[in-house]
């Protein structure tokens, strides 16, 4: 179980994965992580990334507040971290 944590799921921010496996075992290591957690993480993770997010910046936030899943991409508060402010600033270059 421990090591399909340990692999990281491809196009995923290598430090935003680590971040979150270690809160999720916590500062000693001794907790064990069920599959059926790492699969939900994973996919969590892999939505947020096909949906543009800022891994590690949902990633850090997610665990300042204490959440137990990184989140979802209608969630409100992540809006900020999701990557759109590029592109609306090069649209309002071009008008």
């Amino acid at each position: 179980k421990d090591e399909l944590f340990d692999k990281c799921p491809n196009g995923i921010c290598k430090n935003a994965w680590k971040s979150w496996r270690e809160y999720k075992i916590g500062g000693n290591g001794n907790r064990k992580v069920a599959k059926g957690t790492v699969t939900r993480q994973t996919h969590d993770f892999e939505v947020m990334r096909d949906e543009k997010f800022d891994m590690k910046k949902v990633v850090d936030f997610a665990i300042s507040r204490g959440w137990q899943r990184v989140g979802q991409p209608d969630w409100q508060g992540l809006q900020c971290f999701k990557n759109i402010s590029r592109e609306d600033d090069l649209l309002g270059a071009v008008k």
